[in-house]
């Protein structure tokens, strides 16, 4: 291949790979008058994400979505993956971080319908965080207990630690040491739980870059405990 085809082709390989980047965005606010928090995944022109409840801290996966025209609609996921609300966002791509977005919730069983109000409280693009000091990007992975973070901040997606933190007090209650050198952020998507033997296991999946780490639910020293 000459100079030319090649330079061609790493450039084409170099956009491959920057239109694949994700970028997160975090929100805070109300649907109805619940506090909620709200995670927004972008890769290209999909979008799709997950929120909670503040009071219960469980996250509720939202499908997959595109932006259609200068509004957004996302449907609301049960543990099985069907749809059970839609959720509706006027002006998704304005900063909300000056002025809130605003939108609807409706129930699909029986056309209930509340307000949504978000305001933007952290951005985490490639290699760096908004605002500056921002510490971690929530999963969408939990257990009946816990759930988990993230930290971002400080090194270029890198992933050093998994927050746990307790749902009936939102506060970190451990934190679960990585300890591997390639293991980088997948997004919401980073952090995986699984029943393994009746144990519930948090996890790194492995990747060409990361060997992959994998934590156990040790009950009676009410802690996770690494395994690799």
């Amino acid at each position: 291949m000459n100079t030319l085809g090649k330079c061609l082709l790493g450039a084409g390989l170099l956009g491959l790979s920057l239109g694949a980047q994700a970028y997160q965005s975090v929100y805070q606010g109300t649907l109805g008058k619940q506090a909620i928090t709200l995670v927004i995944e972008k890769t290209n022109d999909y979008k799709h994400g997950f929120y909670f409840y503040d009071r219960y801290r469980t996250p509720i996966r939202l499908k997959r979505s595109v932006n259609a025209g200068r509004q957004l609609f996302m449907d609301e996921l049960d543990s099985a993956g069907l749809p059970t609300a839609r959720l509706k966002f006027y002006n998704p791509d304005d900063n909300a971080a000056t002025k809130p977005i605003l939108g609807t919730w409706t129930a699909y069983a029986n056309a209930r319908q509340l307000p949504l109000e978000l305001r933007l409280v952290a951005d985490f693009g490639h290699q760096q965080a908004w605002p500056a000091g921002t510490a971690s990007l929530p999963q969408a992975a939990s257990t009946e207990r816990f759930y988990f973070q993230i930290p971002l901040a400080d090194d270029h997606d890198r992933v050093k630690t998994i927050e746990v933190i307790d749902k009936a007090s939102g506060k970190r209650v451990q934190t679960l040491d990585v300890g591997l050198p390639g293991c980088y952020s997948q997004g919401i998507d980073s952090v995986k739980v699984r029943l393994e033997g009746g144990s519930t296991q948090v996890l790194l999946e492995a990747n060409s870059y990361c060997l992959g780490k994998v934590f156990e639910w040790r009950e009676a020293k009410g802690r996770f405990e690494a395994l690799n």
